[in-house]
């Protein structure tokens, strides 16, 4: 939940900042498929707003675990022991619950936040995109804990929701590899 809503948001402020380095490579001719570049103030956020963000989910998650748990049991949604599981007690298997209330709160936060105004301007799909998006695949994977759907429509789900995201303009412009760089993606690579 943290890394997702922090990554999330931290995706959409990238991706703003990256874009005229895009327009730059465009002139290039022969640009490589993926361009290592060193992160620079310019295009690093807020590290401390995004770690409230995560903080804030990561609260609301650890906080509604107990909650869930006890809903999930008094309604039934518990996996039994059996064989191929490794728990000796029928054990709640709706959690996905909780780590989804986790995100929504840390989004709606992070709307609220003036560090991530920007994000959020009236008119801008992509935020609407991910929230549609994670609610979409919050109820695939709600579903297939109480009612156990098959894999292919697990997959319908997952390249549906992709389509969303797809649709509503969100966009991967850059990755990072954790204590080395920052790479952006060249413009065959991105959707």
């Amino acid at each position: 939940v943290v890394v997702g809503a922090a990554s999330s948001l931290h995706q959409l402020a990238i991706a703003r900042r990256v874009q005229r380095v895009r327009i730059a490579r465009r002139r290039l001719a022969g640009s490589p498929r993926i361009r290592r570049v060193t992160p620079t103030a310019s295009l690093m956020p807020d590290t401390g707003a995004y770690l409230l963000v995560g903080a804030i989910a990561a609260l609301v998650t650890f906080a509604t675990t107990p909650v869930v748990g006890a809903i999930a049991r008094r309604v039934g949604w518990v996996v039994e022991p059996e064989e191929r599981h490794v728990h000796k007690v029928a054990t709640p298997d709706v959690g996905g619950i909780a780590m989804f209330l986790g995100f929504v709160v840390a989004f709606l936060v992070a709307r609220s936040m003036d560090t991530f105004a920007s994000l959020f301007r009236s008119g801008d799909s992509e935020p609407r995109g991910i929230l549609i998006a994670a609610t979409l695949m919050f109820l695939v994977g709600f579903i297939d804990d109480i009612h156990e759907i098959s894999a292919p429509a697990k997959v319908v789900g997952t390249v549906l929701v992709a389509v969303l995201l797809v649709y509503y303009g969100v966009t991967m412009f850059y990755f990072r590899v954790p204590f080395n760089d920052v790479y952006i993606l060249s413009d065959e690579w991105v959707p």
